[in-house]
């Protein structure tokens, strides 16, 4: 069930086989192999606890794996930590989860104040990746990171090969980062920015950030006299 990716049905045998036998609980191989199943099934705390036992502590393939767990949880410290522990086995991981691994790996180096490190870890990416989302989540980081660097037309350049990708989830955020920067280049002005956030916000529902939308949206129509 873990070969083919099914966590949550993993879980469910993961549990059954420790009503069986409770002593599984104490074994790091059922800790380790139920930890990935959490990760896999988006239970990322209980992922981290079973990752965390001491006899995995230092393992970089757990590492990886509670890495995985921690960025979602938005432990962007802890996750860098992580990865930095699994880095020398990552590049023997299959390519798609080398690059997912890599890239959550770079989100969370930037996310904590490591640009460089991040930029490390974008490095390693294969030049082609297949997965047209992972290439999407690859280019709106580059941006991100070029933007930290004060690049800008790289910035710019790599927003849009994330927007081309049309997957959406990150297409639609990197059309407002890209606006973003161009409206503080000068290139755009704040009348055309707040008409291609009235655009996105109609794309884009129901978080954080569809709110952070629509406040930059009325702090440009403040400033225009419409609100």
């Amino acid at each position: 069930l873990l070969g083919w990716g099914l966590g949550p049905e993993a879980l469910s045998e993961f549990d059954r086989a420790e009503s069986a036998d409770h002593k599984l609980d104490t074994q790091p191989f059922f800790r380790a192999l139920r930890g990935v199943a959490g990760v896999l099934s988006h239970r990322n705390a209980e992922a981290v606890a079973d990752l965390s036992i001491s006899a995995l502590a230092i393992d970089p393939y757990a590492a990886a794996w509670r890495g995985l767990a921690r960025a979602e949880l938005g432990q962007a410290a802890l996750a860098r930590k992580d990865f930095e522990l699994a880095k020398p086995v990552i590049a023997s991981f299959d390519p798609a989860f080398q690059a997912k691994v890599y890239i959550e790996a770079a989100r969370a180096a930037l996310a904590d104040n490591e640009p460089s490190l991040a930029q490390s870890y974008l490095l390693r990416l294969v030049p082609a990746i297949d997965d047209p989302r992972l290439r999407a989540e690859a280019d709106f980081l580059r941006g991100e990171l070029f933007e930290r660097m004060n690049q800008s037309d790289e910035a710019v350049l790599a927003y849009g090969r994330a927007i081309v990708t049309e997957f959406r989830p990150v297409a639609i955020r990197a059309r407002y980062a890209r606006a973003l920067l161009l409206n503080r280049l000068g290139k755009l002005a704040d009348a055309a920015l707040a008409d291609e956030i009235d655009r996105l916000r109609m794309a884009w529902r129901g978080d954080e950030f569809e709110l952070r939308m629509l406040s930059k949206l009325a702090e440009l129509r403040l400033a225009q006299g419409e609100v």
